[in-house]
């Protein structure tokens, strides 16, 4: 079944910069000042040009991508032989291709691979959405404050219908914003700021998480810099590896005691005698990494760092394994950091 892909918020706020359009003004029928209907037309226009052009575009992208992802996984299937993956697979193209949204939710007994990968989808339209709510609540708190000017300037004038007028315009889209405030999901905070991701990886949650061979814990979310990553984790062996600012940096590198940093900014940056971590033992791993640089602390001992561009980072935190050892992941904490000029 198709759904609308517009969120509750948005809807409400659409539906408010239509009325604006049409003339009608909820409630009170005194007639507006030309300015007040030129800053509602300027609102109507920058949530049209900066909110719904690029959210749409983003869609018909993610959308292109996901088509893309399932013919991968589906020739990826075929070749290897499993039918039943292969059917589900062709099914879900199918589906994505007569334009049926993506379920909210899995019903029992649906393919892992098709689960895995409208996981992905769901953690990218997830962040389109938050990204779009934002933008238009901002957009909507900025034309309040114009509103609030007029409001104030026409009661000074005597013009108090007319002010009380724009009040009401002024509440009608307050009412809005604490609507779209309601409705955005959020994420449960520690006393530090910190979410905690454990709950809220690719393939599953729950903690503490053992991972061998090609198995990873990785965030549905990505991230993008300012923000501080805290990782508790320990291997029984060698490598501890995770991903974020870099494509991997592995602790306990099965060939020698220095931190290998492979990928990212600071790709082939490697720090002798920085990467010994204790086997058998929980160590706490903090990323901090800005839009100019990444530091790595273990336990509170600063490890690493570098100085770089890292404004285009947008990535998932991951921790794995590799050369047969076997990693265990307690915590994978994030915090979005006040934002560095």
């Amino acid at each position: 079944m198709k759904t609308n892909s517009i969120s509750i918020p948005v809807k409400f706020i659409l539906l408010f910069t239509a009325l604006l359009a049409l003339g009608i003004t909820p409630v009170c029928s005194t007639e507006l000042p030309a300015a007040v209907r030129d800053i509602e037309a300027a609102f109507d226009n920058e949530v049209r040009l900066n909110v719904e052009g690029p959210y749409d575009g983003g869609l018909k992208t993610l959308r292109r991508r996901y088509s893309q992802a399932i013919e991968a996984a589906l020739k990826s299937a075929s070749s290897m032989g499993r039918l039943d993956e292969s059917l589900a697979l062709k099914e879900e193209l199918l589906h994505t291709t007569k334009g049926d949204a993506v379920p909210e939710t899995d019903e029992p007994g649906t393919n892992s691979e098709v689960m895995r990968l409208r996981g992905i989808w769901r953690q990218e339209k997830e962040r389109l959405d938050n990204a779009r709510d934002a933008q238009i609540t901002g957009i909507a708190a900025a034309h309040d404050g114009k509103l609030r000017q007029m409001e104030e300037r026409l009661t000074k004038e005597l013009k108090l219908e007319e002010a009380k007028a724009v009040r009401e315009r002024r509440e009608n889209l307050g009412k809005v914003v604490q609507a779209a405030s309601a409705a955005t999901p959020t994420h449960p905070t520690d006393s530090d700021g910190f979410v905690e991701h454990m709950g809220m990886l690719v393939d599953s949650g729950g903690s503490p998480r053992k991972l061998k061979k090609s198995e990873t814990a990785t965030t549905k979310a990505s991230f993008k810099p300012p923000v501080e990553i805290i990782i508790e984790a320990k291997t029984d062996s060698t490598n501890l590896r995770i991903s974020y600012a870099a494509n991997e940096l592995i602790f306990n590198w099965e060939l020698g005691p220095e931190l290998r940093v492979g990928g990212g900014p600071a790709a082939g940056q490697h720090k002798a005698g920085a990467g010994l971590i204790p086997t058998n033992k929980y160590v706490t791993i903090s990323w901090v990494v800005t839009p100019k640089q990444q530091s790595i602390y273990v336990d509170g001992q600063l490890r690493f760092e570098h100085a770089g561009d890292y404004s285009k980072i947008d990535n998932p935190v991951r921790v794995f394994p590799a050369h047969g050892s076997e990693v265990t992941v307690k915590t994978i904490k994030v915090k979005q950091l006040p934002s560095t000029k």
